[in-house]
Parts: C-alpha cells; structure tokens; sequence
C-alpha cells in the first residue's frame, strides 16, 4: 500500500485530541469555577456555605437550599411581594358594637345587651378586647335606701369583674362601666361567638325606663 497522504497524521492527532477533550467536557462539572455546588439532598449551597441544611443548621456565612430549607442572608424583598394568604398567621381586624335601652334590672345577672360575632373565613383564633357600660335609674320609693349597681362584660364564656356603684333610691342613677379582653381558640370558620353586657342590682328590682341604656364596643383581630 503506498505512503498516507501527509496530512493524514495530523489529522488523526486532531481527532484524538477532540474526542479527549470532549470527553473532559462531559465528565466535568458544569458548576466547576462558578462556586456553587449541588449536594445529595437535591439542592445547591455555596462553595463557602459553612452550615448544614439537613440538620437545621443555617450556618455563618454564604447560602444553601433544598425542598424543605433555605439558608440565606439577609433577605430583601419587594412591597408587596408576599401575599397575606401566603403568610402562617396573617390578621384581620374587626369591631363590634351594640346598645340597648328601656329594660328594668334585677336581682340577678341578666344580659342587657348583646351582639353575636360570626368567625370569617379562613381564621381559627381572635383577640378580643370588649369596653361596655350600664346606666340605670332608680324609681324606687324614697325609703327604700341605697342600692347598687353592677355591670359586667363577657367575651363567649369568659367574663371580667362586677363592681358596685351606689345610686340612692326615688329617681338615683348611675353608668357603671367594665372591661374585658381575652384570646379565643379553637373556633370554627363560619361560627359564632357572642359578647354581652350583663347587670343586676344588689338588693331591689328597678322598673324598666326609657332612660336604661346598656352599650358594648369591642375591636376583635383575627388569626388564622
């Protein structure tokens, strides 16, 4: 067989130094010199990520994440750029109010005035902080003595302290406030609770009068 063309060898020296070098290519990393590595639980960290993701530890410097963690620096986001829906315990305000007039009082405690509060979607807890008021007046015959006036406010089955406020008889009166705030679990999108104003007197029945006057105000904020 006569000699190879001359430039055969050298070409056969170039195909072995391009399948070499395509060799390299596909068994190298393709994050080789951009300091980023991927780990073995799916994810990516830095080169100099100094922490452990898989044991909950965020470490000092650089960054890393997987499916169920991010280890970061400080994080700046954009107005607006996270949903409420988005949050774990995003809140909601909400207020209530209500009064009621005409009613007599009596010996024991009976509600006055009261406003069912309906749970919104979506929220399972409230804050609830609940001012309410009595006034009342005392037709009672003079003679009868002093008495005394009680209010008292409740938040569902919780309720705050009853004082006495002194109102003399044949035509006495007196607006006896109270107070109180709590924290309500456990509730049902779409339910209810009821707030309310609850009063008596402490020895004698008063009539009804146009002038009775019982009110609540409350503000409630929502947790999911």
């Amino acid at each position: 067989m006569g000699k190879q063309p001359k430039p055969f060898p050298s070409l056969k020296r170039n195909l072995k130094e391009d399948r070499s070098l395509t060799r390299r290519i596909q068994n190298a990393s393709p994050f080789f010199g951009t300091g980023i590595s991927p780990t073995g639980s799916g994810g990516m960290e830095s080169d100099d990520f100094d922490g452990d993701l898989d044991a909950g530890n965020a470490g000092t410097k650089g960054w890393a994440f997987n499916s169920a963690r991010v280890a970061i620096g400080e994080l700046l986001l954009r107005p607006g750029s996270i949903g409420n829906d988005a949050l774990a315990n995003p809140t909601a305000p909400g207020s209530v109010y209500a009064t009621a007039t005409g009613f007599a009082m009596t010996t024991s405690f009976a509600t006055k005035v009261s406003q069912t509060v309906t749970v919104p979607a979506g929220f399972t807890s409230a804050a609830v902080t609940l001012n309410g008021s009595i006034f009342a007046y005392n037709q009672n015959p003079a003679g009868t003595g002093v008495d005394y006036l009680y209010s008292q406010a409740w938040i569902d089955t919780v309720h705050g302290a009853a004082t006495p406020l002194a109102c003399t008889d044949n035509g006495g009166s007196g607006k006896n406030p109270c107070a109180m705030s709590t924290v309500l679990t456990g509730l049902t999108p779409g339910g209810t609770f009821t707030v309310l104003i609850a009063g008596q007197t402490a020895f004698n029945g008063w009539p009804a009068h146009t002038s009775m006057l019982a009110e609540l105000s409350g503000t409630i904020t929502w947790y999911r």
